[in-house]
This record gives structure tokens, sequence and C-alpha cells, in this order.
């Protein structure tokens, strides 16, 4: 599992934020897979500057190779997972927690299940 940082404008953050678009279109140039952490970091693109809001998501799935059904060839749609529900834990496995409370030592979470999920499937090639 990886990080991939990528600037995002406002009005496509705020979507992610609220859970609107749970999915991003993006170049293929990162070999993101299922597993991985996709950083989106607001970008103002009127001051060329980050605004210093962070989403962060777990991908769940990554469509590449269809140019068929219109997905330009060098593009991918990567399906971002919903957070988890941590019932107020912000435990060190959470990726949305900026530090560890202690709540949940020894405990099996939502937040260590959403990291232990299985793997959608990845391409469309991968179905046949």
């Amino acid at each position: 599992m990886k990080e991939i940082y990528k600037k995002t404008w406002p009005e496509y953050f705020e979507a992610v934020e609220d859970k609107t678009k749970p999915f991003e279109i993006r170049k293929d140039e990162d070999d993101i897979q299922t597993g991985d952490i996709l950083v989106l970091e607001e970008w103002d693109n009127q001051c060329n500057q980050y605004t210093g809001r962070v989403e962060r998501r777990k991908v769940g799935y990554v469509l590449r190779n269809v140019p068929d059904f219109g997905l330009k060839k060098g593009f991918c749609i990567i399906g971002l997972l919903p957070e988890p529900e941590c019932n107020g834990c912000r435990c060190d496995k959470c990726i949305y927690a900026s530090e560890h409370c202690g709540d949940c030592e020894g405990a099996i979470t939502d937040c260590e299940k959403y990291f232990e999920a299985e793997p959608f499937v990845q391409n469309v090639e991968d179905m046949e």
C-alpha cells in the first residue's frame, strides 16, 4: 500500500469531501492499485497555491484499459472507498487520525476492517 498525492481543484475537492463524488478520473501515471491511499490536496487554481485542506481515501477499485467504454487511453477511474465508521475512535490504523488516542488498544475497530477489506477487480481483463 502506498500513498499517492494529487492536486484537486476546490469544486472537485468539495464533492469528495461531502461524499457526492466517490471517484477520481486521472492520468494513469502512478501505477495506483487497489488498497493504495489517494491523498487529495485542495489546490486553489486562482491563487496557484494549496489551501491546506486534505482528504485521504483508500482505493477500492481502479478501472483502466477500456477505450471501448469511452475511457481515453492513458487515463483511469479510481473508485474511492467511504470513510470507515470509527465511533469516535481515532486509532493509529485509521487514515483520518492525526494522532493515536489509546482508546482502541487491542480492539478490532472498523478502521482496521477498512484496511483489511478484500480488493475488487482492477481491470476489465481480470474479469475474463
